[in-house]
């Protein structure tokens, strides 16, 4: 048996096959984007999903930029790894 554990990654540790699916999304504009919200706060009974855009939509793209968070973290060697 799986635990969720072991099936959610930790904040920050996204695969690099989401993070490559969600550059995709991101290029496709923000009516794509609003209709995938949607569709997980639906599918998910998510009821507090416009809080929590708002939340994104409040922060400060300087302080992001500064603080390195408007692109993906590098990504450790295949070396690092082993």
């Amino acid at each position: 048996m799986t635990s969720i554990a072991t099936t959610i990654p930790a904040p920050g540790q996204h695969s690099v096959e989401r993070r490559r699916l969600a550059t995709a999304v991101h290029r496709l504009g923000p009516r794509v984007m609003v209709e995938l919200l949607d569709e997980i706060a639906r599918a998910y009974c998510i009821p507090d999903i416009d809080d929590r855009l708002e939340r994104y939509a409040d922060a400060d793209p300087a302080v992001l930029r500064a603080l390195g968070g408007l692109d993906w973290p590098p990504l450790p060697s295949p070396r690092e790894v082993a």
